[in-house]
């Protein structure tokens, strides 16, 4: 289930798009894992800005000791643009 944390918008200035991306103490918290929370800024269908929750953890070979580097499911939402 995908997790969305903090608050993010898009502001207008003279010099372009600034993306303003506030994430609280308690999201952090609940989400860190080695000090880091891994997101992703996505654009939604209405066109707003919002953070997801990167939960993608690579799979372990249980022989040599070696971490597999298998490629990620992409569901095909994510690949659509937004206009």
């Amino acid at each position: 289930m995908a997790k969305f944390i903090g608050i993010v918008k898009n502001i207008e200035t003279k010099y372009g798009t600034l993306t303003k991306i506030s994430i609280s103490e308690k999201d952090f918290r609940e989400n860190q894992k080695n000090g880091w929370v891994n997101a992703v800024l996505k654009t939604s269908k209405e066109g707003k800005p919002y953070l997801q929750v990167d939960e993608f953890q690579p799979k372990e070979k249980s022989e040599g000791g070696h971490i597999s580097k298998s490629t990620p499911v992409i569901d095909e939402k994510d690949t659509e643009l937004p206009f």
